[in-house]
């Protein structure tokens, strides 16, 4: 029990249907300048005062902790597995995607990459994903005819759960011949800190999917966090560093067909 009754101990959220993401985020900051409760100082915070804040706090001088305190939720929809990867490459993040053990993926559901274009390969890249999804609805097919014989009912399982319990197993076995542009479907939930990051990260690719994305995020995070996400841009240095990578490695000696040193 606490011994002072003046300063009674409370918890209580910021309800985010009253306040915008930037004011939350700036209620919670001043606590460190000012004494007044999370709650007071949030009805004197305006979201031009917010705005304000954060032009000066978090861009002019850059306390970037404080954009932090504003989540942000996206819903991203037929990217590429690839480009999905990419974007939660961001661990500091929480991720839901379409699952693929649990759903059968529709034929053509596949990117296209826009480098393509004009490319004598196009051709070729569309006939082999359309192959691969052809080989993946046969194996799932097959395999479910064949788990008919080794998989037995349990006991009161309806048809409508064994043959939906069968499906899972042959899709999460099929699922591997599919190809990384198969789309899928991702449920984002960030801070704005991360997410701005993240868009540095997709504008930095050297694929135009992920730029895409990048500058798809970055418009539909401005609607929300208009200053916290004010300057995501390409880096140089993200640039530069794969760069460097891929140059490394490609000066690195083919040792293929080598026993291993020792052996």
């Amino acid at each position: 029990e606490q011994g002072n009754t003046v300063y009674a101990r409370r918890v209580y959220p910021l309800d985010p249907r009253e306040l915008t993401e930037e004011q939350i985020a700036v209620a919670f900051a001043m606590t460190s300048r000012r004494p007044e409760p999370f709650d007071e100082i949030a009805k004197q915070v305006s979201q031009e005062k917010a705005a304000e804040f954060h032009e000066r706090w978090v861009v002019g001088y850059g306390h970037a902790s404080v954009a932090e305190h504003a989540v942000l939720h996206m819903a991203v929809e037929n990217i590429s597995r690839l480009a999905c990867d990419t974007l939660e490459d961001n661990r500091l993040a929480s991720y839901t995607e379409k699952s693929s053990r649990y759903q059968v993926l529709h034929r053509g559901a596949y990117y296209v990459p826009l480098e393509l274009d004009g490319h004598p390969l196009r051709d070729v890249y569309i006939t082999t994903c359309g192959t691969l999804f052809d080989v993946y609805h046969n194996l799932a097919g097959r395999m479910i005819v064949a788990l008919e014989g080794v998989e037995p009912r349990q006991p009161n399982e309806k048809d409508t759960a064994y043959n939906m319990r069968l499906r899972r197993i042959a899709t999460d076995n099929c699922r591997f011949v599919l190809p990384a542009a198969t789309l899928t479907n991702v449920g984002v939930t960030m801070n704005a800190r991360v997410l701005e990051h993240a868009c540095s990260k997709l504008l930095s690719s050297p694929l135009a999917e992920e730029r895409e994305l990048g500058e798809l995020l970055m418009g539909q995070a401005r609607t929300i966090t208009p200053t916290l996400v004010k300057y995501a841009e390409r880096n140089d240095y993200l640039v530069g560093t794969r760069e460097a990578h891929v140059k490394l490695c490609a000066e690195l000696p083919d040792r293929r067909g080598e026993e291993p040193s020792g052996a």
